[in-house]
């Protein structure tokens, strides 16, 4: 009789499970980052727009960092400053 095969693994990696946008690396996430720092930064008439897409953009790279790492809340926050905003957290929650 012929050899059984061993079943394959269903389990995917994070990064298969979250891949980036078409076009986007790791690097043109921090670009996106630290323009949305640069709009939260605002005190005043922030780009709302703008800071939703980036918010979208960055996602699948949000997912992988915070699945990946024991991140401190704090550290998350800081590096998506829109998530201390009731709009920051509407946009990110659509995404489930």
């Amino acid at each position: 009789m012929g050899e059984k095969k061993e079943p394959q693994s269903t389990k995917r990696r994070i990064e298969e499970i979250f891949e980036m946008p078409e076009g986007e690396t790791a690097e043109t996430c921090q670009e996106h980052v630290k323009a949305m720092k640069k709009e939260m930064a605002r005190s005043s008439n922030r780009n709302l727009a703008m800071v939703k897409e980036l918010m979208e953009l960055t996602h699948s790279h949000r997912r992988q960092w915070f699945l990946k790492e024991t991140v401190p809340i704090s550290s998350f926050i800081e590096e998506y400053p829109a998530l201390k905003t009731p709009f920051g957290v509407s946009v990110s929650e659509r995404r489930r």
